[in-house]
């Protein structure tokens, strides 16, 4: 499966060098969801494509940018998303 994340840049007039977008399988049967992964920490726009993600599967997902200060913290969860079926 594959999910596009869309966001928006930092306020303010930071330059950024790149985005940084972690994922995290979102487990039901389990009080702990599994740990952050890094997607890229290399993608220059606002918009990335995460694909090779289990069918039928809930992720969250979180941004972070890089600029001439270092990292920024990372965005709040957007809400949890669902993959579509294989077909």
């Amino acid at each position: 499966g594959w999910i596009e994340l869309h966001w928006s840049p930092p306020s303010g007039s930071l330059l950024v060098d790149s985005y940084e977008v972690q994922k995290r399988l979102v487990v039901s049967d389990s009080l702990e969801s599994m740990k952050w992964e890094t997607v890229t920490n290399t993608c220059q726009n606002t918009r990335y494509l995460v694909q090779e993600l289990r069918p039928c599967a809930q992720y969250e997902f979180r941004v972070r940018a890089l600029t001439f200060d270092g990292w920024s913290s990372f965005s709040e969860v957007g809400g949890k998303y669902t993959t579509g079926r294989r077909h």
